[in-house]
This record gives structure tokens, C-alpha cells and sequence, in this order.
């Protein structure tokens, strides 16, 4: 456990110096995981990995080139560039700008997707729902029209987390109450765990994806690891519900806290996620730290740290000789 604890401080440590440093909103990005965030990828910029958005969104400049493959779950993506690879998304807005152009297929489940008349795509397109066309030049009307679209899109998104959270604690109170326990209790060493996860576990998915046999088994971890992600965010968004409970002097029921807190933190990061540099801040700390908190506990099942159990006291026995009668007096 000592090791543990100093690795997580040292991931710590670690991380503090990055966000001292003032990286750029796409430092997450190059490990290919975009999670509640804000990602750019910008003109003469060149991306060779796959990247995943959930949760956040992601543009592709023209000029730019992204090398692999493209996921987006819940998510919104523009792409102005070239990509060398297949598009998917499940869920969210993809939009082709008229300079983009697709090396590979497209593939949509329930996402909007939105394509303008000079994109082009080598492969097939499959699953457009809603898709339209968009005019080659961009007036400022068409600009104030997607601003007023991605700002009902976020409340939407953020009014949706929160219902999840109140269906989720309805079913799965005390393990929430459980991983919940361990963020505000253990936030250093959640966060340095689930900082240490996503390290990690996409790096041994990657080897995995290379054997035919075992790509199942990569696709069960990153469905895992999605769900742990977003019980994660529920679960934070359940301790700041009840702190808000707290500073109002009112006695909320539990999904109510949950429901509550994550509608909170999810409008407070979408309103972050247009502030250059740091605006990914606060959606990534939420991420590790509730990450390392469901596994810890186990997806809530288990207390960390756990109770202590009081030994049985020891009952000392005691020989006691009988007092010895007096014999062969005469």
C-alpha cells in the first residue's frame, strides 16, 4: 500500500507540473482519449493515432491531417481536414466541412450528421440520420445559427447526465454512496489511480488489438472503461448535489443529490470548455478522480479503505488446583 500511495503522489506531482505549465487543450488528446473536453487539431498539425472523443468535442482544421481512426460517442466533431481512416460515431453531431476529405468509411448510430457539398469520402457512408446539406461559404448568420445549436446541444446533453445519474442512484444508491466516500476521502490517491488507468489501459489495449483472438477482449475493456468513466462522473456529481444540499439547509433525498450535482458540474464544465488551455481542467480532473474511485471500491461494492474488524478478545484460562485434602492423618 506505501508503494501504491507514492506513486499516486508522484502522478500527482506529475500532473500539477503540466497544468503549471500551461499545456494546450490537446494534451489528452495525444494519448487518443478526449473526455469532456475541448480538442483541436490545428492547420499544418499532423495526428498519427486513433482518437476517441466522449463526452467532449473535437475539430479538425483545414490543413490538418489526422493518420487513423475516428470515434466519437456522445460527442460533437468537424472536420475541415484530411483523415486517413474511418469515421464513426455513436450518438452526437458530426459535421464534414467542404474541404474535408475522408480516406475510408462513415458510419453513424443515432448521430447527426451534417455534410457539406465539397466533402469528400472515399468510402461508404451508412446509418446518416438527419443529414444535410451545408453551403460551401459560411455566412455569419449560418456562424450564430451553430452557436445557438451546439449551446441548446449542451444544455440538452448536461439536462440528459442528469437523468442518467437520477436513474443510476435509484437502482445503485449505496455502491454510489460507497465510491463516493472514497473521492472525498481519498482524492489523491483516486486521482493518481485513475490518472494511472488511463495511462495505462489504452496502451495495453493497443497490444491487444493486434491479435485477432484477443480483440474482443479489447473491446470489453473499452466498453469497461467507458462505463467506469461515466459512473465516475455520476458519482461526483452525487457528493457535489449533497454539498449543495448542505449550503441550502435542505435534506435531499439521494437522487435527487445526484441528479442535481450532475447537472451542475456538467453546465459548469461546458461553460469552461471554450476557455483556451484550461478549460480541460476540470472535466479531466473530475474524470481521474472519480475513475480511481470506482476502482477502488469496485464499482461501489466494496468500502475503501475497509472497516477494520476488532479482533476477538482472548479469554485467558486459568488452572486452578483443587485444595488438596489432608489424608493418612492418624
Amino acid at each position: 500500500m506505501k508503494r501504491l500511495t507514492s506513486l499516486t503522489i508522484v502522478l500527482t506531482a506529475f500532473l500539477a507540473l503540466v497544468l503549471l505549465a500551461g499545456c494546450s487543450p490537446s494534451y489528452m488528446s495525444r494519448d487518443g482519449l478526449v473526455v469532456g473536453q475541448s480538442f483541436r487539431l490545428e492547420s499544418g498539425e499532423t495526428l498519427n493515432q486513433d482518437l476517441t472523443v466522449a463526452g467532449g468535442s473535437a475539430v479538425l482544421e483545414e490543413g490538418s491531417t489526422l493518420n487513423g481512426n475516428i470515434a466519437v460517442m456522445g460527442g460533437s466533431l468537424s472536420i475541415n481536414g484530411v483523415v486517413n481512416g474511418d469515421v464513426s460515431a455513436m450518438g452526437g453531431v458530426v459535421t464534414l466541412g467542404s474541404k474535408a476529405v475522408i480516406h475510408g468509411n462513415v458510419a453513424t448510430v443515432g448521430a447527426n450528421l451534417s455534410r457539406a457539398s465539397g466533402a469528400l469520402i472515399d468510402g461508404e457512408v451508412s446509418g446518416e440520420v438527419g443529414d444535410f446539406t451545408l453551403p460551401d461559404v459560411v455566412t455569419p448568420a449560418v456562424d450564430a445559427g451553430r452557436w445557438v445549436a451546439n449551446f441548446f446541444w449542451r444544455i440538452f446533453q448536461a439536462f440528459a447526465v442528469a437523468a442518467l445519474a437520477v436513474l443510476v442512484s435509484l437502482f445503485a444508491q449505496r455502491p454510489m454512496e460507497r465510491a463516493g466516500d472514497t473521492l472525498t476521502s481519498q482524492p489523491i490517491l483516486a486521482g493518481g489511480l485513475g490518472l494511472l488507468t488511463l495511462i495505462v489501459l489504452p496502451v495495453l489495449f493497443a497490444v491487444l488489438a493486434i491479435t485477432i483472438i484477443l480483440a474482443p477482449v479489447t473491446l470489453l475493456g473499452l466498453l469497461g472503461l467507458g462505463i467506469a468513466l461515466v459512473f465516475g462522473w455520476l458519482v461526483a456529481g452525487a457528493v457535489v448535489g449533497e454539498r449543495i444540499g448542505r449550503m441550502l439547509n435542505q435534506t435531499w433525498s439521494a437522487p435527487l443529490c445526484a441528479g442535481i450535482g450532475t447537472l451542475a458540474l456538467a453546465l459548469v464544465t461546458a461553460l469552461l470548455s471554450g476557455i483556451v488551455c484550461i478549460g480541460w481542467i476540470l472535466p479531466f480532473l473530475i474524470s481521474v478522480v472519480g475513475l480511481g474511485s470506482v476502482i477502488l471500491t469496485r464499482f461501489g461494492t466494496q468500502a475503501y479503505p475497509p472497516p477494520v474488524q476488532a479482533a476477538p478478545a482472548s479469554v485467558q484460562v486459568i488452572d486452578v488446583e483443587p485444595p488438596h485434602s489432608d489424608q493418612g492423618l492418624e
